[in-house]
């Protein structure tokens, strides 16, 4: 993350996070920081990850949020409303 790219900064919400999956990129002659793929967050922190969220907010969510949540989370103007989570 020190070094900015977006390869190493940027997720998707596709996976839950800390997923058991290893990020996949689409494109094998692409760079991660420029190919789309599966990027889950991930942390060296047990039992979930700290996101920022677009408010400016930070939030731990657990590695074992529901799937569904975890990707409305991720969506833009999608019409979704969000509980509490």
């Amino acid at each position: 993350w020190v070094y900015g790219n977006g390869g190493l900064t940027v997720f998707n919400t596709l996976l839950n996070p800390n997923s058991e999956y290893p990020n996949c990129v689409t494109c094998s002659s692409c760079g991660t920081n420029d190919a789309p793929g599966l990027f889950p967050a991930r942390s060296r922190h047990a039992g979930g990850v700290h996101i920022l969220m677009g408010d400016g907010a930070t939030r731990f969510i657990s590695d074992n949020i529901d799937n569904t949540t975890w990707q409305n989370l991720g969506g833009i103007q999608d019409g979704n409303v969000l509980g509490e989570f």
